[in-house]
């Protein structure tokens, strides 16, 4: 998935911080669309990953190591929760079942 791919490459520090992440070039890199690259870039400014700047567009985030692992780490668990909670309550042999039990 390229959120996570790009995530993964701005945290190992493949991407230096304040460097400008241009989308022609993160298309080829990844080999998806550049509306696949913009919403990934959206994601990634919400998680603190990605700042935009008006007229320079989106650039690393200029954080440390300390925070930008603090986020990774925030990230896993949620996920991790999340799948916890939506992963489904059957027993062995359940899942061919119809709600009626037939």
């Amino acid at each position: 998935m390229a959120l996570e791919r790009l995530r993964n490459a701005i945290i190992a520090g493949l991407f230096s911080p304040g460097q400008r992440l241009v989308e022609r070039t993160l298309c080829d890199q990844l080999g998806v669309s550049r509306s696949v690259i913009r919403e990934v870039l959206r994601h990634l400014e919400t998680e603190g990953l990605v700042e935009t700047a008006p007229k320079q567009g989106p650039t690393v985030a200029r954080i440390d190591w300390h925070q930008a692992r603090q986020i990774y780490d925030v990230r896993i668990a949620l996920g991790n929760d999340g799948r916890r909670r939506l992963r489904p309550q059957c027993r062995c042999g359940d899942e061919g079942k119809t709600e009626s039990g037939a």
